[in-house]
């Protein structure tokens, strides 16, 4: 059984293959003349478009009607405004432009993902990394045409073409999802295509996007504004009136398949003749550039150059003073670093005398903290405190803080009269009786009174050890800080005799400096004439004045070269466009026509959604609607701002 999907797909393909034909025309000339002025722009588009779609019955007077749209660079519509083109037969032909309150039938979504994740376009610029920007388009122009059996929404076929260029300065590894990417060297051209509503009419909506996807590895993100062009006249043109048998639809695709071939060929051709119009339309104004620059340098130079020789003699005067001055002053300058090397050889001696006293220094205090050290030890032992070993300069803050720990509970009176108690092996009941007993005897009985006196020392000594402990770890850390100050002090006078001896050394070198400083000075004085004389060289000025306007000269005639390369490719413009021309006729007089009538029922719906298709384009002819009858024609040109 035949495909008959497949059939049409074809019949779509070679459609699409003409639109591409078309729309690189109009995006080539139009994003490549970006910095130029906007109306300049709109011409070049027109002109290259129209030479391409022109009507081929000129017998009677025609409208073609051309709608601007700008958009934002995330597609949403800023303004729209309409040229329309009066071709009056015989007469002279007419423009007029308007500003309709309507939106355009294709609506755009712009969005851009920066690794992964969207990101505003604001926010994108000056970005790097793995960049996706896709174009979602969408038809919102349809009739309502019956299909086998019911009714459907058929959405006028609207091809249209998005162009950009790309610096490859700023993005590498292009691809776009349905279309092509040209790259010269310098930049990327990059153009894709789409049919918003197409697969719908067609009830082939798997065959056709409606968006284009172009992803790239950018580095600091920028991107000149983008452009599309959409039109319907390709399916408009599309005759489905004499379609009889099916063996005829298949002759014709192979037909359709040679014209398309054709078109594509023509493509490149016009492709590069638009290249080359560019690039050398480029040099021509870099040419003209050169010439006004290098008439103004001239005459500028000229005055400067005469001005210069009175200001050189008498700047060459002043120099020879300050040179006098600068003689001088070296003379000054060796004996002050003479000075300073005899100072700094005293200073080196000086430091060398304390540095020599540092070992005795640090012996002598290292010597008196051992001794305060072993005082506090027999302090300590005295008060009946058990040191786990010897106080060391290292060791000794950690061993008095363990013991400050441990007496530091017995600093209540009562705790430490417990702990004296236990050690005397008596209860406090006991304690309590030897009191009430002392009371009640007579005041002879000194053995009793003494060991009540024993026990009340021992308990306040107990209650008084942890204040004494800290009182000498303070008075211990106050001479390490000493201790360790005077180290540090004398490690800084050894650091010092060492940095002072390489002062002494460096000041040799100062002074080896500043006699070659005079010496260069005296040398200076002499090549002071030399510089007198130079002012002769003046008239060699002149000779390069000369040698300048002669730059001019070959400036002109690379601007002369440079028309003729442009006039080249304006040339290879024409002939590309002419072949693209005549191919589409072919294709529309040798292939579509010769579709006809196919037997089973799924392919005469095919056939019909075809139908449906051509006459709902065929239908549509003017955004405006004010053709006042006539013949007309409309296309539609986007302009995407930039992301900058």
């Amino acid at each position: 059984m035949i495909n008959l999907k497949k059939q049409a797909w074809r019949t779509g393909a070679l459609c699409l293959a003409g639109v591409v034909a078309l729309s690189v025309t109009g995006v080539s000339v139009y994003a490549k003349t970006s910095e130029k002025k906007e109306t300049e722009v709109k011409e070049q588009i027109r002109d290259a478009v129209d030479d391409i779609w022109k009507s081929e019955d000129t017998s009677a007077a025609s409208i073609d009607e051309t709608v601007y749209v700008i958009l934002n660079a995330d597609g949403t519509q800023q303004k729209i405004y309409v040229s329309d083109w009066l071709k009056n037969q015989g007469e002279k032909d007419s423009y007029t432009q308007s500003n309709p309150d309507k939106d355009a039938p294709i609506s755009l979504k712009v969005t851009y993902t920066l690794d992964g994740k969207e990101i505003s376009p604001s926010d994108l610029n000056g970005q790097s990394g793995h960049v996706v920007i896709r174009y979602d388009y969408t038809n919102e122009l349809y009739e309502t045409r019956e299909i086998a059996g019911k009714e459907e929404k058929i959405y006028v076929p609207f091809a249209v073409m998005t162009g950009m260029i790309l610096d490859n300065d700023n993005f590498s590894n292009i691809k776009v999802s349905s279309g092509k990417v040209i790259n010269d060297g310098s930049h990327s051209v990059v153009t894709g295509i789409v049919f918003p509503g197409l697969g719908t009419n067609l009830d082939m909506e798997e065959d056709f996007d409606d968006y284009l996807e172009i992803e790239a590895d950018a580095t600091d993100f920028t991107m000149n504004e983008s452009y599309c062009i959409a039109t319907n006249s390709v399916f408009s043109r599309l005759d489905f009136s004499n379609v009889d048998d099916l063996d005829d639809l298949t002759e014709a695709m192979d037909d359709l398949e040679d014209a398309t071939n054709k078109l594509l060929d023509g493509t490149s051709d016009l492709y590069d003749g638009v290249t080359e119009l560019y690039d050398k339309s480029g040099d021509l104004q870099d040419g003209v550039k050169e010439l006004s620059d290098g008439s103004n340098d001239l005459r500028d130079g000229a005055y400067k150059v005469a001005d210069g020789t009175v200001t050189l003699r008498g700047g060459v005067g002043s120099l020879r003073s300050g040179i006098g001055t600068l003689q001088e002053g070296t003379k000054t300058l060796l004996a002050g670093t003479q000075s300073l090397q005899s100072g700094t050889n005293d200073l080196k001696n000086g430091l060398g005398q304390l540095t020599a006293q540092n070992d005795s220094l640090n012996g002598a205090a290292g010597q008196v903290f051992d001794t305060l050290l072993k005082t506090a030890a027999s302090q300590l032992t005295a008060a009946g405190l058990t040191l786990p070993e010897e106080l060391t300069i290292s060791n000794y803050a950690t061993i008095l803080n363990a013991l400050y720990q441990q007496m530091e509970p017995l600093s209540d009176a009562d705790v430490a009269l417990g702990y004296a108690l236990q050690q005397a092996g008596l209860t406090i009941e006991k304690y309590q009786g030897m009191i009430q007993a002392s009371q009640s005897v007579s005041s002879g009985d000194a053995a009793l009174q003494a060991n009540l006196k024993t026990i009340q020392d021992k308990a306040t000594s107990l209650s008084q050890a942890a204040g004494s402990i800290a009182a000498l770890k303070a008075s211990l850390d106050g001479y390490n800080q000493f201790y360790t100050g005077l180290q540090t002090y004398t490690a800084g006078v050894a650091s010092a005799s060492a940095g002072a001896s390489k002062l002494a050394d460096g000041s040799a070198q100062v002074v080896a400096g500043a006699s070659q400083l005079k010496d260069g000075a005296d040398k200076l004085a002499d090549g002071s004439k030399e510089l007198y004389d130079g002012a002769d060289t003046l008239v060699e000025g002149a000779r390069d004045l000369a040698s300048g306007s002669g730059k001019l000269a070959n400036g002109v005639n690379e601007l002369s070269d440079g028309s003729d390369k442009l006039i080249d490719g304006i040339s290879q413009l024409k002939d590309g466009s002419k072949e693209l021309k005549d191919g589409m006729i072919e294709y529309n007089d040798e292939a579509i026509s010769k579709l006809t009538d196919m037997d089973t029922d799924e392919l005469q719906e095919v056939i019909d959604r075809m139908k449906a298709t051509s006459s709902v384009s065929e239908n549509y002819n003017s955004f405006t609607g004010d053709n006042n009858g006539m013949d007309s024609s409309v296309k539609f040109i986007y302009k995407i701002n930039a992301v900058k």
